[in-house]
Order: C-alpha cells, then structure tokens, then sequence
C-alpha cells in the first residue's frame, strides 16, 4: 500500500519542484506557452525524465519505459501514415515537425503523470501546497483577465486565428476554457471537504465565478460537461444512503427535465451565441428543430470520422479534408486500429495509475475521468497542456493534500 514519503511533512525545496514550477506556469499561463517554443518544454520534459529515473520513485521503470514507447510509436504512426497537413506547406523538414509536434501533445499527456508521483512520494507539503495554490491563483488571473476583455469583444475567445495575438494578453483560448470544468468540480470536492462554513461560502463563490466566465466564453459544451462533473461529484460523496437513493430515484426525472432546464438558461445566459448555442442542444435532444437550430455541423463531423474509420479499419486514412472536433474520433479515423488502440490505451494506463496512487480516493476521481471522456468524444483535446496538468496532476494531488485532513476530521468525531 502506497504511503506519503516521511519527507513530506518536512518545508524543503527540490530541483524537481523547480522544473514543475516551470510547467505550472507553462501550462496554466496562455503569455507563457505562446512565448516559449514547445520544443523547449520537451527538452526540459525530457531532463525531467532523467531525474526522475535517477531517483526514489514509486513509478517502476518498466511503467516509464512503457508510457515512453507508446508516446514514440503513436507519434511515428502519426507522421508515416497521415500527411503533414497541420504544418504549413510553406515550412521546411515538414515530416520532422509533424513527428515533434505529436511528441509534444503525448508527452504532455504523460508528464502530469510523473509530477504526481513527485506529490505522492517526493515532495513536501510546502512544495504540492505552493503549486496548488499557484494553479488557482494564475487560473483565476486568466479568468478575470478574458472576462474583463470579453466586455469590450465578446467573441475574444472564440477567435482562433488571432490566439497568437490574444495569448500574449493572458487570454483565454479554446483549451484553456474546457480545463476550467475540471477545476470546478475540483473546487466541488474541496467545498465538500471542509468544515469552516466560510471557506465552503468561499468555495461555491469560486465555483460560480468559474460558471459564468463558462458561460461568457461561449463554448457549450464546457458549461454542460462542468455541470454533469459537478453533479456526479456532489452525489457521489453524499453520506446519508438514504439521501442517496432519492437522489438516485429522481435522476429519471432530471434527466427529462434537463432539456427544458437548459431552454430556461438558454433565455438567462448573458452571451448570445451561447443562448444560440444552447437552443442548438436543445433542440438536438428534443429532436424538433422548431426553433430553427440545429447542430448537424457538428454531428456531420462526427459520423464523417466514423465513416472514414469504417473505410479503412486498419491503418486509418493518409489524408482527410475535414477535421473530426474529436479527439477519441479523429484518432481512430486517422490511424485505424494500428494507432488508435495504443493511444487509447495509452489513456487507460494513465487513469488507472492515478487509481493506484489515489488509493481509496480513486473512485472520487471517476467525475474527472468521465468528464475527460466526454470531452475526448465531443471537442479536441488531445493537445491541452492545461487540460492535461489539470486531470492528471493538480486534481489528484490535491485529494491526496487533502486526504489526511479528512481522515484526522473522521477520526475525531468517532473519538468523541
């Protein structure tokens, strides 16, 4: 059974905490990654390794070796079957830049690993509180940096081509948005461990700030996903069986209701094309079409990278002229089964060694895992830093922060 390293208790500061503190900023902060060329971030990833290697770990090196194989294999597959299509035509050594730029997206994906087993048997207290608290401090710095922007342009953060230019701003981007569900029901988890009334009224002030900037960046999908993560949480840690069931029982009737509730948002969002776009999910699900919305672009993307699997199972197509809008879909369409089973499983090993540091926590964790899950069918994500140290990374090293809390809470009272 996995333990706390004795260590932990004690305030010191260490090499690894330094390059992690680099990674924080770069994943957290848009200025940051804008500024600093991926390929730097893989050398360092990479010197993280080494050290890593090198030290007391409770990762086995064979676990390592295996992540490490499968992120150059998907990556290799990546750039021998598909077209550089992504890099410009206009640049040099193209195939290299395409092999480089997978690298990159998986070893983002593998990283968050190896600084939660840093959090789990390595660091101190002082250390996993200071890059808690850092993460929020800068993930609200970006919050209320864009929204103060989206007063003068409401569209700011949906402007994809002009990112390079916003993100030296500290504005939020697509990938940026769709991490902050997870820190909501993060933040949910949180409300529910603590005990001081006012740092709960704290917390479901954060949780709603974090709402509406959703809300105001206008991308739907993140404000359902963020509602479904908190919901499963709060239900999952109500003690009281008994409330449990009715909670259970009634889930039929919210499910049927849900619609409505969102035609009832749809009319109180402060964002137009967010009101657009929850209309468009309404009428997806009460299959009317009445109101005059609709999302069959996005459905149409999803059924063309079914179909374009289905046309070859295998080794997937060389060249497609549509871009899926899904990760777990666009895979599969681009790779066959020769690629997208490893990088499936390449996420299946990551969530089940987050299981095995989290212990008895690990089925909290299951709303961030299905929320990823959802999120990888419907949206890109493949490629978010952020999203990638928010799950992997900051989630689960804040249950593991906040677990000896709890059990001293749940030790008392059976003392009394």
């Amino acid at each position: 059974m996995m333990r706390i390293n004795d260590n932990s208790k004690e305030n010191h500061i260490s090499f690894e905490f330094v390059i992690i503190l680099f990674f924080t900023f770069y994943c957290i902060l848009p200025a940051v990654s804008i500024y600093i060329n991926f390929l730097y971030s893989i050398i360092v990833a990479a010197l993280y390794l080494i050290v890593v290697v090198n030290k007391k770990r409770t990762i086995p090196i064979k676990e390592i070796a295996t992540f490490v194989v499968l992120i150059i294999v998907i990556s290799l597959l990546y750039t021998l079957l598909t077209d550089s299509n992504s890099i410009s035509v206009e640049a040099s050594n193209r195939t290299l830049k395409k092999f480089l730029s997978k690298l990159y997206q998986l070893t983002m994906v593998f990283l968050p690993l190896l600084f939660l087993d840093w959090a789990k048997s390595r660091a101190s207290r002082l250390e996993r509180k200071t890059i808690i608290i850092l993460t929020f401090v800068l993930l609200f710095f970006v919050i209320a940096k864009t929204i103060s922007e989206i007063s003068i342009d409401p569209n700011i953060v949906r402007n994809w081509l002009e990112f390079g230019e916003t993100g030296k701003n500290n504005i939020a981007n697509y990938f940026f948005v769709y991490a902050v569900p997870f820190a909501m029901v993060l933040f949910a988890y949180i409300t529910k461990s603590m005990k001081n009334i006012y740092g709960k009224i704290f917390m479901i002030i954060c949780i709603i700030y974090q709402l509406y900037f959703l809300l105001l960046s206008q991308y739907t999908l993140s404000v359902i996903i963020a509602a479904i993560g908190v919901l499963y949480m709060l239900f999952i840690r109500i003690k009281n069986k008994k409330l449990k069931i009715v909670a259970f029982v009634l889930l039929p009737l919210f499910v049927f209701v849900s619609p409505f509730l969102i035609k009832f948002i749809a009319g109180k969002v402060p964002s137009h094309s967010m009101s657009v776009r929850l209309n468009e999910v309404y009428d997806f699900l009460m299959g009317s079409g009445e109101m005059g919305y609709n999302m069959n672009g996005r459905i149409t993307l999803y059924k063309k990278s079914i179909l374009a699997f289905l046309h070859s199972p295998l080794r997937g197509n060389r060249k497609l002229d549509f871009d899926g809008h899904a990760t777990f879909l666009t895979v599969f369409a681009n790779l066959g089964l020769l690629g997208g089973i490893p990088f499936v499983y390449l996420f299946a090993r990551a969530r089940k060694r987050v299981g095995i540091i989290l212990e008895n926590e690990n089925s909290r964790f299951t709303p961030f895992w299905i929320m990823l899950l959802l999120m990888g069918f419907t949206n890109p994500i493949h490629s978010s830093p952020a999203i990638m140290f928010m799950i992997w990374f900051i989630v689960p090293m804040t249950m593991i922060e906040l677990k000896p809390k709890e059990e001293n809470y749940a030790n008392k009272k059976m003392g009394e």
